[in-house]
């Protein structure tokens, strides 16, 4: 049934890969709760870029890092009362490393933007 070629999907349900995503995970990312997109924009990858080599240190180049190794770019949309429209939980866990970018927001509302490396596996 496996090597059926009848039975290969060239795609995978979202439902599939929700419940993929929560037992590799560790259900860190679940569905029913929030979670840092940056952080689990750097696990997805991270955790392919470990699948494809095999998890062998040596092997340090894969499809992953040669299409998204490199710098990235966090914008955060501040409204006059404080609030962030990106649904941040405040706390700061990743900002440390990031060099802020200057940047102008309009009507009222502040801009904050910040860089730093992405992808170090």
């Amino acid at each position: 049934k496996m090597w059926n070629a009848g039975n290969f999907k060239g795609h995978v349900s979202p439902l599939e890969f929700l419940l993929v995503v929560q037992e590799r995970s560790q259900r860190r990312f679940r569905a029913d709760s929030h979670s840092d997109p940056v952080e689990f924009l750097t696990w997805l990858l991270n955790t392919l870029h470990f699948d494809l080599t095999g998890g062998k240190p040596h092997k340090r180049k894969s499809i992953v890092t040669r299409c998204f190794q490199g710098e990235m770019e966090v914008t955060k949309i501040h409204d006059d009362d404080g609030d962030s429209d990106n649904g941040g939980d405040g706390d700061g866990d990743g900002d440390a490393k990031m060099a802020p970018v200057p940047a102008n927001g309009g009507s009222g509302e502040k801009m904050e933007k910040r860089r730093g490396a992405f992808l170090m596996v």
